[in-house]
């Protein structure tokens, strides 16, 4: 590989890397790793050339490593995957990994698989809103604290487009520590002393540009006040609970400290090499005190000898000050993130739900705030538990939904039935539904409101459904998937009590679920299950490492006691958690499950 890269002369380094990593609680086989691969490679058009991967399971996240050659093998050219756009591509192979594998739907895809199989990029519908660059997210996510690009978007742009004068645009952004100016033929805003594009933070890249703002506003008049102080802020209000101030705080002293730390090494430093420079000066004078008329070869020769040996002083002094320089880094090495702080300061709750924070409850919002009525619908029967109604299913007590009165949460998430059941709740209470939940939950939403009639209130939402009524060959979701559905469990020989509980939660899970799933995210929700009902970890360890093999259609190349402490893992990690909590909510008290029970679903998937 290396001797083709070698070939390309005019390229330095015709090797790219890429990464893939698969969500906490999904574990490929490596047939699936393989099937990856290509799918990934064939999207970027690297087909038939050189390329290495390696899988790495020593994070919560299974990742895939791949360094391919883009020297062609062959005609020896250099190839630019999709003329550039390689990120793009891979955009793209990641849905069709998701879709051709089952794996749940990357958060905020670029890219999704129609039901007739067809690749489409997401677009935004209407005028589309200005978003928070990777680096700035990078930043906050390290940092906890809100990005300039982000007090732009969420601060500045309202103001901007408010405006009726310049006048009252740079006195309300003084107000809230910012300054409007003009650079070359546009505008930046500073937000303390970043600077970022002022079309960057509005609608379109328009709207708060300079030549939106001179049409509407009249030509550039610079500010006459100057903006007050702004303290940086955490990036929600989430930030005091997490502990933001005192991570800000013991940051801020950290580099403090290395800024006053460098400026005196530094300062010391130059003194040292000033001091050596008139002692070596002075030296010289002394040596070379008096005549040395006809002396020329030994002047000449002093003079090497002491040149050598200012040389070796002066190198010395740099080697010394430069080993000082690596000792003072090495004493300050970079802060660590949010998360790793809360860590090390013996918080690991509160990092784990710094990791987390962006996790949503699914479920359905109105305009008002109506007490929760008993209703009743169809198959699901409800119960008054202190101010809220519980809707569970008639015939297994399955908890499916739970309305509060601003809300509808929805706990069986991925069962169409209970999903139907709370939007005809919710659109009695509003009439008008919006949607809160993951992308694969949104996507049910639509595909049954295209099917069901019901109205959605999220941008763009609803013109995806009229677009769905209009299309004569609309098949419904489950017809589409029918040939992935996944299948029963195999029936066992024997009276095995570990055999039977797998079991019995298997049928259960393949029965509630739509489309194709892989059978490692059903291995997951087995081991939620097995915790919630009280089996302890080394049991749902054993439980899945002796059962999971058999629920395979074919012999899989694993090693399934690593298999098995994973899916433990993510049982009793904070996804796990979360999931078992919500579960809680409806049953207080939860029994072991045994082959002769229906178990139900308590955990939301």
């Amino acid at each position: 590989m290396i001797a083709l890269a070698m070939e390309a002369i005019r390229s330095p380094n015709p090797l790219s890397h890429y990464l893939l990593s698969w969500r906490e609680g999904e574990q490929p086989t490596p047939e699936q790793v393989e099937q990856a691969v290509s799918l990934f490679l064939g999207e970027l058009g690297l087909d038939g050339h050189q390329v290495i991967y390696g899988l790495h399971q020593n994070t919560e996240n299974i990742h895939l490593h791949i360094v391919v050659n883009r020297v062609h093998p062959d005609s020896q050219k250099v190839i630019k995957p999709q003329k550039g756009f390689d990120i793009e591509a891979g955009h793209r192979a990641i849905a069709l990994i998701e879709f051709h594998q089952g794996w749940a739907r990357e958060a905020n895809g670029r890219y999704q698989i129609l039901a007739t199989g067809e690749v489409t990029r997401e677009q935004p519908n209407g005028r589309s809103i200005s978003r928070v660059s990777q680096p700035a997210l990078d930043v906050e996510n390290q940092t906890g604290t809100k990005s300039a690009e982000r007090i732009g978007i969420e601060e500045c742009a309202p103001i901007i487009r408010a405006a009726q004068t310049w006048a009252e645009l740079h006195v309300r952004l003084a107000e809230i520590g910012v300054r409007f100016e003009r650079k070359g033929s546009g505008a930046v805003i500073f937000v303390g002393g970043v600077a970022i594009k002022a079309s960057s933070v509005g609608r379109d890249k328009r709207d708060c540009s300079l030549g939106a703002l001179q049409k509407r506003l009249g030509p550039f008049e610079p500010a006459l006040v100057a903006p007050q102080e702004r303290l940086e802020q955490p990036i929600n209000s989430e930030g005091k609970a997490l502990r933001w101030d005192e991570y800000h705080v013991a940051r801020t002293d950290h580099y403090a400290r290395k800024r006053q730390d460098i400026t005196q090494q530094r300062a010391r430093h130059l003194a040292e090499r000033d001091a050596l420079r008139e002692r070596q000066r002075t030296d010289r004078r002394n040596a070379f005190r008096g005549s040395w008329r006809g002396k020329g070869s030994r002047l000449n020769a002093a003079r090497s000898l002491v040149a050598a040996r200012h040389a070796a002083e002066l190198a010395a002094l740099r080697d010394q000050q430069a080993m000082e320089r690596k000792e003072l880094y090495r004493r300050y090495p970079g802060f660590p993130s949010v998360e790793e702080w809360l860590r090390l300061t013996g918080d690991p709750d509160l990092a784990d739900a710094w990791r987390y924070r962006d996790y949503e409850t699914a479920g359905f919002s109105g305009n008002s705030h109506e007490l929760p009525v008993p209703q009743d619908i169809r198959a699901f029967m409800a119960e008054i538990v202190g101010g809220s109604v519980f809707y569970a299913r008639t015939d297994d007590g399955d908890p499916a939904f739970v309305d509060i009165g601003p809300r509808v949460d929805v706990l069986a998430e991925t069962a169409e039935d209970a999903v139907v059941a709370a939007m005809q709740l919710a659109t009695k209470k509003w009439g008008i539904l919006h949607v809160n939940g993951t992308p694969e939950y949104k996507e049910l939403c639509i595909r049954l409101a295209i099917k069901h009639g019901f109205r959605l209130s999220n941008p763009g939402f609803q013109q995806k459904i009229e677009a769905g009524r209009q299309r004569s060959n609309h098949r419904s979701w489950r017809a589409i998937n029918r040939v992935h559905q996944v299948r029963a469990f195999p029936a066992v020989q024997g009276n095995d009590p570990y055999v039977s509980i797998y079991r019995s939660h298997f049928d259960d899970i393949a029965r509630r679920q739509l489309g194709k799933i892989d059978l490692s995210r059903i291995d997951s929700m087995i081991a939620v299950r097995l915790r919630a009902t009280n089996h302890s970890r080394s049991e749902i360890e054993e439980i899945i490492r002796k059962c999971a093999p058999m629920a395979r259609s074919r012999p899989e190349t694993r090693d399934w006691g690593a298999y098995a402490s994973r899916a433990a893992r993510y049982a009793f990690g904070v996804e796990g958690s979360k999931k078992i909590q919500t579960a809680s909510r409806l049953r207080k008290q939860l029994n072991r499950p045994d082959s002769q029970v229906s178990i139900p679903s308590l955990v939301r998937y």
